[in-house]
């Protein structure tokens, strides 16, 4: 059902990842004046954005198959792990040749986003151990 606790948590993490869509990481400017960002519409950022938000958005759906939302929030755990570990490697390269790096509060969102998920995944389990509970009493 849609008003338990681990959609909620689910539905702030696709609204978490939603603004990665919209705002930068990170702003640099070099010697010349010119500024760049770091932002999650770049190629290589952009695909596994696309794969979380996809993820999370089916996991809502899905409150009739637990298990397979605690396996899902395991892969979109992973998956955020990862899209964090290629958000900071792209914000460590462009403020490499930077005269200034200003980083911005979306940096910790992919970080955010996983805990939500787990945080989630703990209450599914939680709600398969119960309801593997009375079956066990039928």
């Amino acid at each position: 059902m849609l008003q338990r606790i681990q959609s909620v948590f689910l539905a702030v993490a696709l609204a978490l990842s939603g603004l990665l869509f919209a705002l930068p990481f990170a702003a640099a400017i070099d010697a010349q004046g010119r500024e760049a960002t770091v932002s999650g519409v770049d190629f290589p950022l952009v695909i596994i954005q696309v794969a979380t938000f996809g993820v999370t958005l089916v996991n809502i759906f899905l409150y009739k198959r637990r298990r397979r939302q605690i396996r899902l929030c395991i892969l979109n755990g992973v998956a955020l792990l990862c899209y964090q570990a290629f958000v900071l490697l792209s914000v460590f390269l462009l403020s490499r040749h930077a005269e200034a790096v200003q980083y911005k509060v979306t940096i910790v969102f992919p970080a955010i986003v996983a805990v939500f998920t787990f945080l989630a995944m703990r209450r599914i389990a939680r709600d398969e151990a119960l309801v593997r509970s009375l079956d066990r009493l039928r």
